[in-house]
Parts: C-alpha cells; sequence; structure tokens
C-alpha cells in the first residue's frame, strides 16, 4: 500500500505541462465526460489544449474507468486513431 500511495502522490503532484508542449507526434486524449477522480475540465481538454498536434475524443456518460464502462467505443476510437496516424507518416510505404 505505501508503494501505490507514493506513485499515487507522485502523479498527482507531477507538473508537465511544459513536456506536453514539445510533443512531436500526433496524440490522442480520450476521456469519459462523467470522470470524478479527473475532470475532463481539468485534465482531457487542458491536456488536449497543450499537446501540439492532438485529437479530443470525449466518450459521454463514462467515467475514470472509460474502457470498461464503454470498451467497444473505446477500441474504435483507439483503432481510428492507429490507422489513420500509420497512413499519414512520413516515409511510409
Amino acid at each position: 500500500m505505501p508503494v501505490l500511495l507514493s506513485t499515487n502522490e507522485t502523479c498527482i503532484g507531477a507538473d508537465q505541462r511544459e513536456e506536453l508542449t514539445t510533443v512531436t507526434v500526433p496524440a490522442l486524449v480520450v476521456q469519459g465526460d462523467a470522470d470524478r477522480s479527473a475532470p475532463i475540465e481539468q485534465t482531457g481538454r487542458r491536456t488536449h489544449a497543450l499537446l501540439p498536434d492532438s485529437r479530443l475524443v470525449v466518450i459521454e456518460g463514462t467515467g475514470h474507468g472509460l474502457c470498461m464502462s464503454d470498451p467497444d467505443r473505446y477500441s474504435r476510437e483507439l483503432l481510428a486513431f492507429a490507422n489513420a496516424w500509420s497512413t499519414c507518416r512520413p516515409g511510409r510505404r
């Protein structure tokens, strides 16, 4: 339990806003709009705004475990993003 609490403390206290602005690859931000532990206005939307080339997908009615509450939609979004990115990469044959 102490390791879990320490890890959680580190993650919550880390400020990675500056690093996010330097990401040079497309990014997908997927979040549920009913996430109580990480509200979308404080997390997903801000992350999306900081990432230079990102796409925000909001899955309505889902919380923090959206990959469990709507796994089909979550999987579709991940696959669509991966497929779109893999077909538009420079140098791809």
